[in-house]
């Protein structure tokens, strides 16, 4: 376990935590705490295209347990007509013969905007058990994914995991699409409604390129200076 003793250290005037969700570990209270989202800089990402056909999903992130690649996976065996692409450290046990699958290694974060906004579709299939190099952490709950802010300033569609931290930013059939069960019937359930247009999809691209401009790392340091000369 790591220890967080230091968290209070008298030396401390406040705590930063990246969601509300974090503080269900901390306790802390309520004027001890500020809550900053991870940001994304919105200049590199181009105008907002309007999605006219489900071609390409995405996936960027590594790919630890809990993650999702076999929910991903799986889609690709039921939705043979959209082209899977995932960005991560490959790993031998997610190998498919699946033609319309394809892995990479990561990709440097320069490219990482142009990969976002070739596709259609972006995926944050989380489970409710999500490790990070330290196997023995479950983050599930608490993160606020970097990606997510990518994700929304790329303007696509996003198909998220319903999980406490993810969900204070983004909003079912608002700026996101939200699948609240981790299994491949949900899953393809939700795909398949944004494939029949069965939500107002150009409105939630919208919004979702909109909630990335108050996520930015601009935003956020003016919060903090904020906080500091209050």
């Amino acid at each position: 376990m790591i220890n967080l003793g230091f968290i209070n250290s008298r030396f401390i005037k406040k705590k930063i935590l990246i969601s509300q969700a974090l503080n269900e570990i901390f306790k802390l209270k309520k004027n001890d705490f500020i809550v900053l989202h991870d940001g994304v800089d919105i200049k590199n990402f181009s105008k907002l295209k309007m999605i006219q056909k489900f071609k390409t999903a995405t996936y960027v992130g590594s790919f630890y347990k809990g993650r999702g690649i076999e929910i991903i996976i799986e889609l690709a065996n039921r939705f043979s007509n959209i082209k899977f692409k995932l960005y991560g450290m490959k790993n031998e046990s997610f190998k498919t013969k699946l033609n319309n699958v394809t892995f990479y290694n990561f990709a440097d974060y320069n490219k990482v905007p142009k990969i976002l906004q070739k596709s259609d579709i972006l995926l944050m299939p989380y489970s409710t058990k999500v490790e990070v190099r330290a196997k023995n952490i479950n983050t599930a709950n608490y993160c606020s994914p970097l990606k997510m802010f990518d994700y929304l300033a790329s303007g696509k569609i996003i198909l998220s995991s319903k999980l406490n931290g993810i969900c204070e930013v983004l909003k079912h059939k608002q700026n996101a699409l939200i699948v609240d069960r981790h299994n491949i019937g949900a899953w393809s359930k939700m795909l398949e409604y944004a494939i029949n247009n069965k939500y107002k999809l150009y409105t939630i691209q919208k919004n979702a390129f909109t909630t990335a401009k108050d996520y930015t790392w601009r935003k956020r340091a003016e919060c903090l200076i904020k906080e500091e000369y209050k």
